[in-house]
């Protein structure tokens, strides 16, 4: 499945999860692998899309809350200035009112962005498709496709990291424990380090530090400073 181990080191350069030596292996491949090169640019040009999606949306969303109807006054921007400061004021207070847990997973928790979805791509349709509704926060829709393919093959490491990942996103941390519990930590896929961390951050969720204590950072993870922090964090 070449197609989707290029997409996968793609997004961990994009990502910058790749050490020094590994960034440098990708950048040279990038020059000779036309595969690769064309996964790299896709992915970037998905990202780049996503993100001005999002800041448009954003601005639009200040832009009618904040001004209204007020667009031709000399005040718009103190208005502007104003609603962004309560908003970063309310932020800030919710995060200091949540208990040590939720202050430590708001800390760290992201969202894994899935897999560039090929445009043309006929080969492993479902696993795609699903990735379509993965990416649009359709997790439960994406959960019910994958599902059937977990059932053939129970112990593939993408089908369960995947699947984990949206119920992750769900707030099914339990569910998303699960399924991440089955990647195998042995594998060459760098799917197992992001199981680990995703699996950490499920513990914070359901209060299990001695589990998260016990955990021991898989060698070359990009995740082994984030674990040790997380750890440190709850040794206090």
């Amino acid at each position: 499945m070449e197609n989707q181990e290029n997409f996968e080191r793609v997004e961990r350069y994009i990502n910058d999860e790749m050490s020094a030596e590994e960034k440098a292996q990708f950048e040279n491949d990038l020059k000779s692998n036309a595969e690769l090169s064309k996964a790299y640019e896709e992915q970037r040009e998905i990202q780049m899309a996503v993100e001005l999606g999002a800041l448009n949306d954003s601005l639009d969303e200040i832009h009618n809350e904040v001004v209204g109807e007020q667009k031709n006054s000399k005040n718009n921007w103190w208005a502007i200035a104003a609603g962004i400061a309560i908003i970063i004021a309310a932020g800030v207070y919710l995060f200091q009112q949540g208990s040590p847990q939720d202050q430590l997973f708001a800390t760290y928790s992201t969202t894994d962005p899935g897999l560039p979805v090929p445009m043309s791509s006929v080969d492993h349709y479902i696993f795609y498709d699903a990735m379509v509704d993965y990416k649009a926060e359709k997790y439960e829709v994406a959960i019910k496709k994958w599902k059937g393919l977990v059932r053939a093959e129970p112990t593939n490491d993408t089908l369960n990291y995947y699947v984990g990942s949206a119920h992750y996103n769900l707030e099914n941390y339990g569910e998303a424990v699960g399924y991440f519990e089955k990647v195998n930590p042995d594998s060459d896929s760098p799917l197992r380090y992001k199981s680990q961390w995703y699996r950490v951050l499920a513990w914070i969720k359901l209060d299990q530090k001695d589990k998260i204590l016990a955990e021991k950072a898989l060698e070359g993870s990009p995740y082994t400073e984030r674990i040790n922090k997380v750890q440190k964090a709850l040794e206090e």
